[in-house]
């Protein structure tokens, strides 16, 4: 099997329930240039929008984005799990426009548990950038985005540089780790709960011991970030 070195997380664009998605928006009082971006994860995830979106707004006169942010952790209700919730409950209309900080294992649970329909189709004429970006979502390649990502041999490349916050807080951590695991596995492993999986996490598990001592260190020991 080849193995995938590029880790990435998506963004998607929810459509709205009845099938009939604006050009941003959902349909709500805001008003077609209204964007509401949900994101997750890490403080800093949350600091990397702000500077994103304040750079859309200066060269997108008229549009206005507001981000909703949901930290690793909180227990609050993050973006898939409202989309979900509304598909199931044949919900016309949701708050999420774009859904930022995804990675794999959202995709699937929303295919799992609601379907792919509920995501818009993205239409690479109106993204003629997207042909430069080299990583593609291999549940949904034609309804999502890499936006950023971590290559191993960067890791590598430049011991010390990079660190990652302890999976079991969540955000870019747990996202990281589940990547590197199930790259090395069969795309269906991701969606499937059966434990039957279990058994191929050795290999994935070898790549992180692999690229421990490649971390970045404080006082001589390898360090986790909050």
């Amino acid at each position: 099997m080849k193995r995938r070195t590029f880790l990435c997380t998506v963004l998607v664009i929810v459509m709205a329930m009845a099938g009939v998605f604006p050009v941003f928006g959902t349909g709500k009082d805001e008003g077609a240039k209204f964007i509401n971006l949900y994101s997750s994860g890490s403080d800093n995830v949350r600091i990397v929008w702000e500077a994103v979106i304040a750079a859309f707004h200066k060269t997108n006169p008229g549009f206005t984005v507001k981000q909703q942010y949901v930290a690793s952790g909180t227990g609050g209700q993050t973006s898939e799990l409202k989309l979900i919730a509304a598909w199931q409950a044949k919900q016309k209309e949701i708050d999420v426009d774009i859904a930022a900080d995804w990675g794999e294992n959202e995709v699937a649970r929303v295919q799992k548990e609601a379907s792919l329909d509920a995501l818009f189709k993205l239409d690479p004429k109106k993204i003629p950038n997207w042909a430069n970006v080299a990583a593609r979502s291999v549940i949904a390649p034609d309804r999502t985005m890499a936006f950023r990502g971590t290559l191993h041999a960067w890791i590598k490349a430049y011991p010390g540089k990079f660190a990652y916050n302890d999976p079991g807080t969540g955000g870019a951590g747990s996202s990281f780790v589940i990547t590197t695991i199930y790259n090395l596995m069969p795309v269906e492993a991701l969606a499937s709960a059966d434990e039957k999986w279990m058994a191929q996490w050795d290999a994935g598990l070898a790549v992180l011991k692999d690229l421990h001592p490649f971390l970045y260190k404080a006082s001589g020991k390898v360090q986790y970030t909050v």
